[in-house]
């Protein structure tokens, strides 16, 4: 923080010795993951002066808005059944993936809220999240399957990202 913001830090830090402010912020910190910490860091790109510990833990774990992040979840989950999804935040995947595509389509944001609201609560409270994965690849539509061997390959491909999401989870 201190490369990061020179003078301004000094000023807003300089009355407390180094170590008491490294030990101070550890303690304060010590709830985070190294992804917090990095999502807080990389936020401070955008910040004209330097946080406070308060305003830095809010920079590791921001509040996400619910109704946006459904918003998301549903226009992503339909985007993700032609390959061409883009998440904000892994949280609203496995959230969105939670409730399920049929849901997700099918069911009015009204319907979807409080679905929504405890799944997408339960994620955040996670703190940490697996990587997105790629879209499972489908199998051929009826009339133009392949052979028996395209179709044992495809589904021996499903059933290995299946139990590597199973072990992730």
């Amino acid at each position: 923080m201190a490369s990061r913001y020179g003078d301004q830090w000094a000023q807003k830090f300089g009355g407390v010795k180094a170590d008491q402010l490294i030990a101070d912020w550890a303690e304060d910190l010590a709830d985070m993951s190294g992804a917090d910490i990095a999502r807080g860091l990389a936020a401070c790109r955008d910040q004209k002066y330097p946080p406070g510990v308060a305003d830095f833990r809010a920079l590791c774990r921001p509040q996400l808005d619910y109704s946006a992040s459904l918003q998301e979840a549903v226009e992503q989950m339909n985007r993700r059944a032609h390959g061409a999804d883009t998440w904000s935040h892994p949280a609203i995947f496995w959230a969105a993936a939670k409730v399920g595509s049929f849901d997700l389509l099918g069911k009015s944001l009204k319907e979807l809220d409080p679905i929504w609201r405890r799944e997408f609560g339960a994620q955040m409270a996670k703190g940490e999240w697996p990587e997105i994965p790629d879209r499972a690849p489908a199998l051929p539509a009826p009339g133009h399957q392949h052979t028996e061997a395209h179709a044992k390959k495809v589904m021996a491909e499903m059933m290995a990202k299946l139990r590597g999401r199973e072990s992730a989870e």
